[in-house]
């Protein structure tokens, strides 16, 4: 697997990627970015690549953070909610998780001030939160599609898990359409 670190997206550096990854760190900052053109990545993942989008990266990607402003849309029916909360939390994999992910059980990951996430109408989130706080029944992890790509965003961060490090992996197999 190739992959490349940069502090610009635009189309010329998307030209050489499959997915694109939007790791955690301040939403408004990535929402704001001049070195980061929202249009090209819309235009990648509308043009059938993929994208992840972990914490932050989630939340720039849905189309809406309540309480604050759009988001850039990537991830078109999906909300964000913000809520204020750093800790560990138990994310449990539904069977519609289990399917695409080939990941199963209840895992506690890390939440950084996440978002807890929701579509409009019905949806089956590829996992919730099950423990009890603002976050309870709401998704941790949910898919959708941008065009002809495919996104999959995720409030808990599972890369700072190394033995949690294949969910990850997964997720951008399934954004790549490789899965």
């Amino acid at each position: 697997m190739n992959y490349s670190l940069t502090d610009k997206v635009n189309s010329k550096i998307l030209s050489s990627q499959d997915v694109l990854i939007i790791p955690g760190g301040d939403f408004e900052i990535y929402i704001s970015n001049p070195n980061i053109k929202s249009a090209d990545i819309k235009k990648f993942v509308s043009g059938g690549k993929g994208f992840v989008g972990i914490c932050a990266g989630a939340y720039a990607a849905s189309s809406y953070i309540d309480g604050y402003h759009a988001g850039w849309g990537i991830a078109p029916h999906i909300y964000s909610k913000f809520y204020n909360f750093d800790g560990q939390l138990n994310v449990s994999f539904t069977s519609y998780g289990q399917d695409i992910l080939n990941y199963s059980d209840t895992k506690r990951l890390s939440v950084a001030n996440g978002p807890s996430m929701y579509k409009e109408g019905s949806y089956t989130p590829l996992a919730r939160y099950n423990t009890i706080t603002m976050h309870r029944g709401h998704a941790a992890i949910l898919d959708d599609t941008y065009g002809s790509g495919r996104v999959i965003i995720s409030s808990p961060h599972p890369e700072l898990y190394p033995r949690e490090s294949g969910l990850l992996l997964k997720m951008i197999l399934w954004a790549s359409g490789k899965t």
